[in-house]
């Protein structure tokens, strides 16, 4: 569920002091705290070795060497990270790299004999590690570890934006939804252009100017409020255009827009219409990418274009 914004003091006040939502800030800290207390471990039993290095060590000595691309992988981070670790354990002689002659972009890592002896001495202190975490995490430590590494790969799998537009459902216009349909319209056309008379009159009346003329308007809803809208107008047996779509700017890269512009194409698709017409901007950059990735072509401009003044310099055909 997306929180309105007119809610959020609200919303804040009553949230938990162990909200779900600082699992952020609560895995941050205890890895801050896990890295510094280990790290005085190993300093005070004499290791002149970073916590950061092991598993980079242990995954070269366990696949006999990788290239950097793999190695970043298997760590779950960037290249260019991974490349400043390499670069450390280089520097220690825990590790030894060789560059392709063919290809300097590929970097081949190797574990070095220090870089063994260097792991070898660190089990009594793993040893140690594991019985106090063991401890620390009590009878639920499986369960726990199984979690983390669950939601690990869930938001590996699909990102959070990804997983906030399954919430998001498409729905025909309804009139409770007609101040919201008009007021969101009327904010993204006033940020870029001027109103015509042509628009006021379908933001004031579209089950009027729209609807009882043979069109149609979807509308992309969480719960009460709305994200954002698309219409479909009617023109002929076989011409149909699709207007006044909008994505409420806090909700934008979220594929609402998607989510829209393909549920109006499968609508005009059901009504048998030949071909679909739209009319946009050249300032409309990530609206037109979006068109032109549903396979809408650039056409001439004809006179119902006029309609938009001088809001409208492209044309854009899809035939279905």
């Amino acid at each position: 569920m997306i929180i309105e914004q007119m809610k959020i003091h609200e919303y804040i006040e009553n949230l938990p002091n162990d909200s779900i939502l600082a699992i952020g800030s609560l895995t941050k800290r205890l890895t801050d705290i896990l890295f510094t207390q280990v790290q005085d471990l190993y300093t005070k039993r004499g290791h002149d070795f970073k916590p950061v290095w092991f598993s980079f060590l242990l995954a070269l000595k366990k696949a006999d060497g990788l290239d950097l691309k793999s190695l970043a992988a298997k760590r779950g981070v960037s290249p260019s990270a991974a490349s400043q670790v390499v670069k450390e354990l280089e520097r220690k002689g825990l590790a030894t790299t060789v560059t392709n002659k063919t290809d300097s972009r590929f970097i081949f890592i190797q574990i070095t004999e220090k870089g063994i002896h260097a792991l070898n001495d660190l089990v009594p202190e793993l040893k140690l590690l594991e019985d106090v975490f063991t401890e620390l995490l009590g009878p639920d430590k499986d369960l726990i570890l199984n979690r983390l590494s669950f939601f690990e790969q869930q938001l590996k799998r699909k990102a959070i934006h990804e997983r906030l537009s399954s919430s998001i459902k498409i729905k025909p216009y309804s009139s409770n939804f007609q101040e919201q349909f008009k007021e969101l319209n009327r904010e993204w056309l006033s940020e870029l252009f001027e109103l015509t008379a042509y628009d006021n009159e379908q933001l004031a009346n579209p089950e009027h100017s729209i609807l009882a003329q043979g069109g149609q308007i979807l509308l992309a809803c969480d719960e009460s409020e709305l994200l954002g809208t698309i219409a479909l107008l009617h023109h002929s047996d076989q011409a149909c255009e699709i207007s006044k779509m909008t994505v409420a700017k806090n909700y934008r890269g979220q594929n609402i827009g998607k989510l829209l512009l393909e549920s109006i194409i499968n609508q005009a698709k059901q009504k048998s219409y030949g071909y679909i017409i739209l009319y946009a901007n050249s300032k409309l950059e990530s609206a037109i990418h979006l068109y032109e990735k549903f396979g809408f072509y650039r056409v001439p401009i004809d006179s119902e274009g006029d309609k938009y003044g001088s809001r409208c310099n492209l044309a854009y055909r899809m035939d279905l």
